[in-house]
């Protein structure tokens, strides 16, 4: 099957639309020969490849790196990738065993403009002047199993490479405000639990028989928790940057089309965004603003400085259809459409720079009218854009009218239209 994700981008309105995500995805997948030893590398490598290979190349508007520092490489899930898209690469990583399969991944492929070396987190600076500068640093899966102070040191090497030139991806971060903890427990708010609690409720109610025994067998909860993975927020970010410095340096986030057919769009990101202003004037003009990148369930941020008019949307709003009944898995409302009802009416307004459609169980085919614009849809003959599970189908449309209507064609077709994202 021929995956095709620009076939999901329509009409897409930004200065780097030539940096093509087929392109991208093409060059940075590993090639059907060669096969990694861990399932779980392959899957994390279709993740990397398929959605954040396009979202940083277009975040930082690039298509070619020079040098690339990936921080937390583990077993190399990225390297094929990234080798690829760049000169050089550096991965680091504190775990020899993780590192020792990398390297033989390395070999395996024959790459030779990769280095590995072991170390942690605390000594970036030090990477930095040895083997820099670099044009492209990674922080991919690696924050949430650092303790405070290693993540606040990571953080500051990371504004330190802003200011040197570098841009700056920070990607699959679990976002501590979930009210379920999607990366390593599945708990309910287990986030919010101090470390007691925590592990008295691991034990009691496992929603993961796996970090059950983890817990019962470990000794020392707090550190064995944090290497397991514990969600962080935009509160270690405001504490590092100048928030108005933050909201200018993201250029790209998880409200961009690679990260919205990514994750699948759960209800309470709605409720996050709402929150974030109605939080901010309780706790008084002292508090700084936050950046709509933060409402998502896993947190990708693009950072470049020294550049105009960021990519990234500062404004973002989520809604559903006017009608809306159903309830789907994550708790969004949808409107299901079929042939032989009426067609939906979204009413947008002038602000709008960005519309995205989010849409479930689609077959047939369907227009999307909005003043001069009409768009046919077949989704029997959309390539299907990603070889994951839960790939959701989310269009980006430009060039709307004050309203945008959707419509199924012939008795066959039926769609479930989710929430709508609208940025500003």
């Amino acid at each position: 099957m021929q995956w095709n994700l620009d076939a999901f981008c329509l009409d897409e309105a930004r200065s780097n639309r030539q940096i093509s995500a087929n392109d991208l995805i093409e060059r940075s997948r590993l090639p059907k020969d060669k096969q990694f030893k861990n399932p779980v590398s392959r899957r994390r490598h279709d993740y990397f490849a398929y959605c954040s290979v396009p979202f940083i190349c277009r975040g930082a508007n690039k298509n070619k790196f020079k040098n690339v520092l990936e921080v937390g490489c583990g077993q190399g899930a990225k390297i094929y990738g990234l080798s690829r898209l760049s000169e050089n690469y550096t991965g680091i990583d504190i775990d020899k065993k993780s590192l020792d399969e990398a390297n033989s991944l390395v070999q395996d492929l024959g790459l030779k403009n990769v280095r590995l070396i072991q170390t942690n987190g605390d000594d970036l600076e030090k990477i930095w002047d040895s083997h820099g500068p670099f044009d492209l640093v990674i922080f991919y899966a690696v924050l949430e199993h650092m303790t405070f102070a290693e993540r606040m040191s990571a953080l500051n090497s990371a504004k330190s490479f802003l200011e040197r030139g570098a841009a700056v991806y920070i990607g699959e971060g679990p976002n501590r405000l979930n009210p379920i903890d999607l990366h390593t427990s599945e708990i309910p708010h287990f986030d919010a639990l101090p470390d007691d609690i925590a592990a008295a409720y691991a034990t009691a109610f496992p929603s993961r028989q796996s970090f059950k025994d983890l817990v019962l067998k470990t000794e020392g909860f707090d550190l064995m928790r944090t290497r397991a993975g514990r969600g962080f927020s935009y509160h270690e970010f405001n504490l590092i940057f100048e928030a108005t410095r933050l909201q200018n340096a993201v250029k790209r986030d998880g409200w961009a089309i690679e990260k919205l057919n990514q994750y699948p769009l759960f209800a309470f990101e709605g409720y996050n965004l709402e929150s974030f202003p109605l939080v901010r004037n309780w706790s008084g003009a002292s508090s700084p603003p936050v950046h709509p990148a933060f409402a998502r369930s896993w947190i990708d941020l693009i950072l470049v400085e020294g550049q105009q008019q960021p990519e990234a949307s500062q404004s973002v709003v989520f809604s559903s259809h006017a009608g809306a009944q159903a309830i789907d898995y994550f708790g969004n409302k949808t409107l299901d459409l079929d042939g032989k009802q009426n067609n939906a009416e979204y009413v947008t307004d002038s602000k709008t720079t960005k519309f995205i459609l989010n849409v479930k169980r689609s077959a047939g085919s369907m227009i999307i009218q909005s003043g001069s614009v009409e768009r046919t849809i077949d989704f029997s003959e959309l390539p299907q854009w990603s070889p994951l599970p839960h790939a959701y189908r989310c269009f980006e449309i430009s060039g709307i009218g004050k309203t945008v209507r959707f419509t199924p064609i012939g008795d066959d077709s039926r769609v479930s239209l989710g929430p709508i994202i609208k940025a500003y």
